[in-house]
């Protein structure tokens, strides 16, 4: 998908935004590393490498490492909770830039509307559509009938033979048996019409995706600066109390 910024700053597709464009921190770089190289030792060590496909063509049969880490990495920013209760359902998306964060939201509450509907009413609207193809049909077939014994009439009025009123009963029973089966369609037509409407899912927006003020969650370099803080406290509290503290216990140990 495309993503493109108000002011224009980044106006691009996600996975060009994601591998080159994106803002990453060195520590998010040295805690997957490690992880990246024991997957790639399992893809040498298994083969799965020799099957890898070309990364500047995108086939979903043949995806390359590059772009299933890509898939990978998209996954995880995509939050999606269920409330059975309600039957609400809340999406998030996380990014470094607060507006592309708002334009995925936007597109996956798209993406996952239209499969929604489409899973919900996909044999629906096959029985729909064919019940319209018998519709169709028989209204075709009907009108011939008629038509057929309107000419038959015409053209043998006042005549009384026994073979004429045979062969005109004949067409009046096949007319009113098209004008049956046409009424029986038109009934399963509207009934399957309205099964398909009862069948698909009204969506209500309760909050429209917009961008956030501030993070959703704390930063990871402020995390990494709380945790490098609390390391030094405690490193100078254990230099000042070691001493005090390791006489307390060979007190007690010689009591």
């Amino acid at each position: 998908m495309s993503v493109a910024t108000k002011e224009g700053v980044i106006d691009t597709t996600y996975a060009y935004y994601q591998t080159k464009l994106q803002r990453k921190y060195w520590f998010t770089t040295v805690i997957k590393t490690p992880k990246r190289l024991v997957k790639k030792a399992i893809n040498v060590m298994t083969g799965k490498n020799k099957f890898s496909g070309n990364p500047d063509v995108y086939d979903p049969y043949r995806l390359s490492e590059a772009q299933l880490q890509q898939i990978e990495n998209l996954l995880g920013k995509i939050n999606v909770f269920v409330d059975k209760k309600t039957e609400v359902i809340t999406l998030s998306f996380k990014d470094p830039d607060p507006e592309i964060a708002a334009l995925m939201v936007q597109y996956i509450e798209e993406e996952l509307e239209t499969k929604v509907v489409d899973y919900r009413i996909r044999k629906a609207q096959k029985d729909c559509e064919y019940m319209a193809k018998l519709y169709e049909e028989s209204k075709v077939e009907y009108e011939k009938a008629q038509a057929d014994y309107a000419d038959f009439v015409d053209h043998n009025r006042n005549i009384t033979l026994e073979r004429v009123q045979i062969e005109r009963q004949r067409l009046e029973d096949e007319k009113d048996l098209k004008k049956t089966l046409y009424s029986q369609w038109a009934q399963q037509l509207l009934l399957s019409q309205a099964k398909l409407q009862y069948n698909t899912p009204v969506f209500t927006i309760i909050k429209p995706a917009a961008v956030p003020a501030l993070p959703s969650s704390i930063r990871r370099l402020f995390l990494l600066a709380i945790y490098t803080i609390l390391g030094f406290l405690i490193s100078v509290g254990w230099v000042f109390l070691k001493e005090p503290f390791t006489a307390v216990i060979r007190k007690l140990k010689a009591d």
